[in-house]
């Protein structure tokens, strides 16, 4: 059971506790100076006045006159810049030396060096997010949502390679813009050169087999490698005695690409296409002749099936003298016949 009454100190017993706080204090004056020895003003430092520095007070400054500088120690752009690893990297001091005003809009970056790339870099691409974009004359404007892409299975990747220049109103890619264009272009088109040599020697050999009926695949299709067919084989030798197949096939072998172009679809579709070209050409001959005929003929093959050729014959007056061509154009496949 809780008492009722509460028990208060009096105020002699207040009093005293006020007077032992205020004694200790007292005895703690001065405390400091067991520690620190006190300079008095007659104390102070004696300085010789003989053994000074002699100092004409005849020579003034005139501060009309121009700083002294020497104009022709100019600033090497391609030195490295001098900068200590541990202290932060000062924005302004190198934008003063290696770059624009404005270094992280895209449209400034006419002339890249290495220190302003590497600057570049280390910073990444800055994003534009609080800026009143400007809009078109459709009422289309730039939006801080396109750095964001939405992918078909409702996840979202960020496109961090895409920034804004606020002076042209215009995106960029980062990479792209960052380094030499004509350097990716160039190396681009040498690739592109050396895909085109490699087809063209592709196409040779899948145009010599379909005109002699010669067999391509094998019991595999890999390189080097017992009967993986007449295709793989001619393929190996020409590699033997031509630079482009060569290193064509030492790639395949690195791994370095995947998309080789050897394989029994690349294979079906090139024959594919080189008869639709035989087609088109006869086609033409066709017409430019005016005079032609069709001639067909049924007959069942070893399953029962009528295949009914179709062989259009035509004067070829591409020639001369001018001669009467047969061209082969298709099998139809009529219906089953049955004995």
């Amino acid at each position: 059971m809780s008492n009722r009454y509460h028990k208060h100190e009096s105020g002699h017993s207040k009093r005293q506790k006020k007077q032992k706080r205020e004694a200790e204090i007292e005895s703690l004056k001065g405390s400091l100076l067991t520690f620190v020895k006190p300079i008095n003003a007659e104390e102070s430092i004696h300085v010789d006045v003989d053994e000074n520095v002699n100092v004409d007070v005849d020579e003034t400054v005139n501060l009309d006159e121009p700083l002294n500088v020497d104009v022709d120690e100019t600033v090497n752009l391609d030195e490295p810049l001098n900068v200590d690893v541990n202290e932060p990297l000062n924005v302004d001091d190198f934008v003063h030396v290696y770059g624009p005003s404005n270094i992280f809009d895209p449209s400034q970056w006419t002339t890249i060096n290495t220190n302003l790339r590497d600057f570049l870099v280390e910073k990444g691409p800055i994003k534009i997010d609080s800026h009143d974009f400007p809009k078109d004359e459709h009422s289309r404007s730039f939006s801080p949502s396109l750095y964001m892409q939405k992918m078909a299975n409702g996840e979202k990747y960020e496109r961090k390679w895409l920034i804004y220049s606020i002076e042209l109103d215009k995106v960029f890619c980062f990479c792209c813009k960052l380094f030499d264009v004509n350097l990716s272009r160039s190396i681009a088109k040498k690739d592109k050169e050396q895909w085109k040599d490699v087809l063209k020697r592709i196409i040779g050999v899948v145009k010599t087999f379909s005109m002699n009926n010669i067999p391509f695949r094998g019991d595999n299709e890999k390189l080097y490698e017992k009967n993986n067919g007449n295709f793989l084989a001619i393929v190996q030798m020409i590699a033997e005695f031509d630079l482009v197949m060569k290193e064509h096939i030492r790639r395949i072998k690195n791994k370095e690409i995947y998309n080789h172009y050897l394989g029994h679809n690349m294979q079906n579709e090139l024959i594919s296409l080189l008869a639709c070209e035989v087609k088109n050409k006869i086609v033409n001959k066709v017409k430019e002749a005016k005079y032609f005929s069709v001639i067909l003929d049924c007959t069942p093959d070893a399953s029962h099936k009528e295949q009914m050729p179709i062989i259009l014959r035509c004067l070829d007056i591409s020639s001369t003298p001018i001669e009467v061509k047969e061209y082969f154009f298709r099998i139809y496949n009529s219906r089953r016949y049955n004995r």
